[in-house]
């Protein structure tokens, strides 16, 4: 479906062209929407516990400069949520100041680096070509994609209506768009009945008949084409991951408990606009698809996709009821004669596996979207053979000559400049002698002792009286790993043996390491499932010192970071004595600290 391959696209924001093709005009119902009234007042907004009363600064203000760069409110909120959450400061006033000193000496450090005048090696060039490419396709992305999306308000009222009743449906399913629409247009001039298109036509094993079909069931861009199709009609051809769908509508009922329009609005909207930047950005790829020449080789595109799995993230529940989320790291082995299938070829080139693979491993496991379907990996190769082409076609249009591209490239060089000047400046000036890694190692024995930890069994049972008659054979001295090997040989799963350090604050944690001794037995429950839980705590470890052999690698770590930073403030207040530096920390609590990507 056109969604899966935006998701390749927006990994690497590559779009393309402008296209001649009309929106499609959107559905207007037999019963009209009811006339728009006075908008109500707006609500008072809050940002956390704050009422927004009009104290917030405007985007604009200047926060602070550093000769003749300014740091407005805007370019503070876009910097702090684009930073690492784990590294943000908080967003009390200590950390609003913080945030903005760190700006400030951002700035300090790229106008410094820059002033040394370094040229670029071989490694930073490519570095540098790789990420111009990436903000121009960007550009693109952004110029021919994100600013064409015009979701109106009749657009979202129009879709709103079909939300008020659920629809029988029947189908066939073509593996040909040119012959789905020509049995559709028979279909409409009944030169052809549905039972005698179903079986001549039908590519599928399932029944023609659907039965009842609410929008939820269906992917997005199949509901919004086909759920206005009224009772009789034939809707045109319509895509899904394999099939082109030719649907009739058989019957409607009324839907009960219609939300209103205002609870739905945000949702259906947001629906719509992802509809047409996957459509947009569809048609972008389509043109550069052509300009190219680029075929791909459909049975290796096939086979690809059969050695991947539904999902990179799983969902469990341990066995003391606490979830867990498992995200898979490991991606299919191939071998050698494997990855150099060629996917793809075009206009003077060819891909094969092997990039695909690489360029899929570097992707967060998280973030990586699913490969187990042929158009999924076609949209990974898209992803890499097209980025080139979107720059190329950024040049082209005059786009690297836009302000936020400059900018961009500006701060990317001044990124590479910053890191050499800290390495030749700063890091290649330390050095952590034998003695000061000792001293440091007897001066904090708690940062080099290990957590406590404990062992213990869990048993999960289904009344007080199963789980109290299990507690009294534990505390009559019957082992919990006898237990479990007799479950296990008359297939009962019930419990499992465990460790767990201090560190990781479960259920039950105060329960382990400060209430039960080794070989004490507790009961707790029920549960919200109604469920028992038998602890037993096996063994308890109170830490240890870790010998210095052990640690000296991570002591001298420690060390360098210590001293690096002391080098870097050092470094920061020399380079400050040369620009001017303007900074107004007052007004950090009157920033409207909200992501300014969250849709309003």
């Amino acid at each position: 479906m056109k969604s899966s391959r935006l998701v390749a696209l927006g990994l690497l924001l590559s779009a393309g062209v402008a296209f001649g093709q009309a929106r499609p005009k959107p559905y207007v119902p037999k019963t009209p929407p009811p006339a728009a009234t006075a908008a109500p007042a707006k609500p008072r907004e809050y940002v956390g516990s704050v009422p927004d009363t009009g104290q917030f600064l405007p985007d604009t203000t200047m926060l602070a400069s550093v000769a003749d760069r300014r740091i407005s409110v805007r370019d503070y909120v876009d910097a702090y949520f684009a930073s690492h959450p784990e590294y943000r400061p908080k967003g009390d006033t200590p950390g609003r100041i913080e945030f903005l000193n760190n700006m400030i000496n951002k700035e300090v450090l790229g106008l410094t680096a820059l002033s040394a005048g370094r040229e670029f090696g071989f490694e930073e060039r490519l570095t540098m070509r790789s990420f111009t490419q990436r903000a121009l396709s960007n550009a693109v992305y952004q110029h021919f994609v994100i600013d064409s999306i015009n979701v109106s308000e009749a657009d979202i009222r129009a879709y709103y209506e079909t939300q008020k009743y659920e629809q029988h449906f029947r189908h066939i399913l073509f593996a040909d768009k040119t012959v789905a629409a020509q049995v559709a247009a028979d279909l409409r001039a009944k030169r052809i009945t549905w039972d005698a298109a179903f079986k001549r036509y039908h590519k599928g094993r399932g029944p023609t008949d659907l039965g009842w079909l609410p929008q939820t069931s269906m992917p997005p861009e199949v509901a919004v084409a086909v759920y206005a199709t009224p009772v009789g009609g034939i809707s045109e051809p319509v895509l899904d991951r394999v099939w082109y769908h030719v649907f009739q509508s058989v019957e409607r009922r009324p839907r009960k408990d219609v939300p209103l329009y205002e609870s739905m609005r945000k949702m259906l909207r947001v629906t719509l606009s992802g509809l047409q930047m996957s459509d947009y950005a569809e048609r972008v790829q389509t043109v550069l698809r052509k300009r190219i020449g680029i075929t791909y080789d459909t049975a290796a595109v096939i086979w690809v996709s059969t050695r991947f799995g539904d999902s990179n993230v799983g969902f469990a529940t341990d066995a003391m009821g606490s979830p867990e989320i498992t995200v898979t790291d490991t991606l299919p082995s191939f071998t050698d004669a494997d990855t150099g299938k060629v996917l793809a070829r075009w206009n003077g080139g060819q891909l094969t596996l092997a990039p695909v693979l690489r360029a899929y491993s570097d992707i967060t496991p998280v973030s990586r979207p699913l490969m187990n379907t042929p158009e999924a990996v076609q949209a990974q190769v898209d992803a890499i053979v097209l980025e080139p082409y979107m720059a190329e076609y950024a040049v082209e249009m005059g786009l690297d000559k836009l302000p936020t591209v400059q900018q961009q490239l500006l701060r990317k060089r001044e990124e590479i400049l910053v890191k050499h000047m800290f390495a030749d400046s700063v890091e290649s000036k330390i050095w952590i002698s034998k003695a000061d890694r000792q001293k440091y190692y007897k001066d904090r024995p708690l940062d080099f002792t290990t957590y406590p930890s404990v062992v213990y069994a869990a048993f999960s049972e289904p009344t007080r009286a199963a789980s109290d008659s299990l507690a009294e054979r534990l505390r009559a001295g019957e082992k919990a790993a006898d237990i479990l090997r007799a479950d296990s040989l008359a297939g009962i799963v019930r419990g499992s043996i465990q460790t767990r350090s201090s560190e990781e604050h479960g259920s039950y944690h105060k329960l382990m390491f400060e209430e039960l001794r080794p070989g004490q037995v507790a009961v707790e429950g029920p549960d919200r499932q109604g469920d028992f839980l038998v602890l037993q705590l096996l063994a308890y470890d109170p830490g240890r010192l870790l010998p210095y052999e052990q640690v000296e690698g991570m002591i001298d770590e420690s060390m360098q970071n210590i001293r690096g930073e002391q080098a870097l403030n050092a470094l920061l207040e020399r380079a400050k004595k040369r620009y001017k530096i303007v900074q107004r920390p007052e007004l950090v609590d009157r920033i409207k600290l909200v992501d300014p990507t969250l849709d309003d």
